[in-house]
């Protein structure tokens, strides 16, 4: 609520506002789109979204143009397993879930949203989900799954798929190498698909020594 109230006057354009998240952000922000979507179906439509004096919580997700998940875990039941083998005890995760893991499981929201044809759903933005396939923290699939419940239930969704990366490769490893940035590039042309950007500050060489940014990347957990 707070950036819709004051995107317009700090020069952002109201039409086009993301909200982004990676990881376990992609997981929280799906999940503050979702409760908020719930939110409005049951109060109504908050008048004070655009009022930088008002409720800031009070916001709809029809504001916002799209929503992009990077890497996220999207089914808490799923991935905990996978979690627990990288070093996350699993009274961990459910401690942080409140001890409810299916109601904050994005992934089985959606597929009880379907269901029950719910108007949750028509309140969501454009829903966004880009994953390496060779991710061994969160399974690319956990992005997969979320995609074809969103599509069920009728959502409008676009999904992409990054052969050989891992988790943080799209958010940390190819921003730093001098080989090229394939999702920055990704979401550049989704927020503004008529912009160009010259080659020449696309590849932009690194400064930092290449064998360094190598070794960071083979000794990197995720």
């Amino acid at each position: 609520g707070w950036i819709l109230a004051r995107a317009e006057g700090m020069g952002g354009d109201l039409n086009n506002v993301t909200l982004m998240g990676q990881s376990a952000g992609a997981h929280l922000s799906a999940m503050a789109i979702i409760r908020q979507a719930q939110r409005e179906t049951k109060c109504g439509a908050a008048s004070s979204a655009a009022d930088p004096n008002g409720d800031h919580r009070a916001w709809s997700p029809s504001a916002i143009r799209r929503w992009v998940g990077v890497s996220g875990p999207y089914d808490i039941i799923n991935v905990m397993p996978l979690m627990k083998e990288r070093g996350l005890p699993s009274r961990v995760v459910r401690a942080l879930m409140d001890n409810d893991l299916t109601t904050n499981s994005p992934t089985r929201l959606i597929r009880d949203f379907a269901v029950t044809n719910s108007p949750v759903v028509a309140l969501l933005p454009e829903m966004c989900l880009f994953h390496g396939t060779a991710d061994v923290t969160v399974e690319w699939q956990q992005s997969e799954e979320f995609a074809a419940a969103l599509k069920q239930a009728g959502a409008k969704v676009s999904e992409k798929y990054y052969k050989g990366k891992s988790h943080t490769d799209p958010i940390l490893e190819d921003p730093l190498l001098a080989a090229g940035d394939p999702l920055m590039e990704d979401l550049l042309e989704l927020i503004h698909p008529h912009r160009t950007c010259p080659r020449d500050l696309r590849l932009r060489a690194s400064m930092q020594p290449q064998l360094l940014l190598k070794w960071g990347r083979w000794c990197n957990p995720f």
